[in-house]
């Protein structure tokens, strides 16, 4: 007997909970995961490269709406037709879930919608919504089961002060940034004009979704033995630059645990990546003590003639472009 249902919170509270006559009965139970953009791009034959990238930053992985999107059809408009048309399978999309599986669903989405906006801190959430810090907590810690936030703290930090708040649901993460401030175009049946309020900024937010996908690709290189370092721990980093009391961050940094770690910049520009974007990634792994380091540029447009030369002439640097991650058997080939 399987049982399979959509709904996490009655999934695990009215069949799986402690009341459940299936409570301790069952032989296995599995969360079933987003599809990574791998195997998300092997089923959008005909669509570009780059638009598939958009359509799995806008779906997220999601089997039931990757159905939605139409493989032959332009970027524009799967995007009209899916989240800028009152019909729009995704136009409502994220108040049905919130309303599925919240109590309050009302203060649910002005939490959301304040981390969307960049509050990604407990004290900025209550400040921007008005709903005290002690009870954002719990309903931030309920958004993060349903997998729609994520806490996240620096690499390898530990410290609960670092700790920020973000969308880890993309589908969530596309609508809240574009929809909200589009509304009465969408319901009033603007959904170009919609869409050329929105277009301009496609970029930006492909940014995000591009180190994803870069995360991702690390863990199939890692799978098919071609990545130096053991990917122990995986993640972005922020902090303060102790030479020059200036902010840094880091897109992705692959750590092994025992000495050694790989550091990367993943760049969605349209324009390839110059030698200033690897001059300044050495330049931050210094703020951290390795017996080895590598580096890696992971690029949409590829990379600039003295960008290749001083990769070359360093012998530690890995050139990435978008291209050859889309090539669907490249990390098993070798």
């Amino acid at each position: 007997l399987i049982l399979c249902g959509s709904s996490l919170s009655f999934m695990e509270e009215r069949v799986l909970g402690y009341e459940s006559p299936l409570y301790g009965r069952r032989t296995a139970q599995f969360k079933i995961m987003p599809l990574d953009f791998t195997t998300t791009l092997g089923l959008w034959q005909g669509m570009s490269r780059e638009d598939a990238a958009v359509c799995y930053g806008m779906t997220g992985g999601i089997p039931a709406y990757i159905e939605k999107v139409d493989p032959v059809a332009p970027l524009k408009d799967n995007i009209k037709r899916l989240f800028l048309t009152p019909t729009g399978y995704l136009f409502e999309e994220p108040s049905n879930l919130l309303l599925q599986e919240c109590r309050n669903p009302e203060q649910y989405d002005a939490i959301v919608q304040a981390i969307a906006q960049g509050r990604s801190k407990i004290s900025e959430i209550a400040s921007s919504t008005g709903i005290p810090a002690s009870n954002v907590k719990g309903y931030v810690d309920k958004l993060a089961s349903l997998g729609i936030v994520e806490r996240e703290l620096p690499l390898n930090e530990t410290s609960n002060k670092r700790a920020v708040y973000l969308l880890s649901d993309q589908m969530f993460r596309f609508w809240y940034k574009f929809v909200p401030q589009n509304i009465g175009l969408i319901q009033n049946d603007m959904a170009e004009m919609a869409y050329k309020r929105i277009e301009p900024y496609v970029s930006d937010y492909m940014g995000t979704v591009f180190e994803l996908i870069c995360r991702q690709y690390v863990y199939e290189l890692a799978r098919a033995g071609r990545l130096d370092v053991v990917p122990a721990s995986v993640g972005r980093w922020w902090g303060t630059d102790n030479r020059t009391h200036m902010q840094e961050e880091i897109d992705l940094i692959v750590d092994d645990g025992e000495g050694a770690a790989l550091f990367a910049e993943c760049k969605w520009r349209n324009e390839p990546v110059g030698e200033d974007v690897l001059q300044k990634l050495v330049y931050r792994s210094e703020l951290f003590r390795r017996q080895r380091k590598s580096y890696a540029l992971f690029s949409k447009s590829g990379f600039t003639q003295g960008c290749r030369d001083a990769a070359e002439g360093r012998g530690d640097v890995k050139l990435i472009s978008f291209a050859e991650m889309c090539e669907r058997d490249n990390a098993a080939r070798g």
